[in-house]
């Protein structure tokens, strides 16, 4: 009988322990793109999207972090709230001011709303690579050239002007 009573025991704690278990619930993310990948040049912005979803079933606060590169990318905006099944859209801005390839990740972390709340946040990684090559040198070189066109029709205006002015009191004499 002794027995009985320690088996029975045995049985309803470990009922209330599996019960336990299946009612644990955890925060969650779900990202589309799983990563990201760009070309760009020196000096040229570069723009992405991720759709961020919130697939548990309570509002959380989203919170967005890039790795590396924080003068070269920008997430925005840095954190946002979602209810239930809600999803938004996530601005990736990024100008690079050197070539080369960056890789890095964009970090989200999901976090309850309530303070009193025991479910645990989540987190994840988005992997970014950017790819960076030199600004084409023809870019460059129109510029020169509009400044230069610029620089003479500005000397062609004034001495335009000057003539204008010196007639002007020739005649008058």
């Amino acid at each position: 009988m002794n027995y009985a009573k320690v088996v029975c025991v045995l049985l309803c704690v470990t009922g209330v322990l599996v019960w336990r278990a299946s009612h644990v619930f955890a925060l969650g993310i779900s990202v589309i793109p799983s990563e990201v990948s760009v070309q760009t040049q020196v000096l040229q912005p570069a723009y992405k999207t991720l759709v961020v979803k919130n697939p548990s079933s309570e509002a959380a606060i989203f919170d967005f972090f890039v790795d590396d590169f924080e003068d070269a990318i920008r997430v925005r905006p840095k954190n946002i709230i979602l209810e239930s099944g809600q999803e938004k859209r996530i601005a990736i801005e990024m100008l690079p001011l050197q070539e080369g390839v960056f890789v890095t990740d964009i970090s989200i972390v999901a976090r309850s709303l309530s303070f009193q709340s025991f479910k645990p946040g989540a987190g994840l990684k988005v992997p970014i690579t950017l790819t960076v090559t030199a600004q084409k040198n023809n870019h460059l070189a129109w510029v020169w050239w509009v400044i230069f066109l610029d620089a003479v029709l500005g000397v062609l205006f004034i001495a335009g002007v000057w003539i204008v002015w010196r007639k002007k009191i020739t005649h008058k004499q």
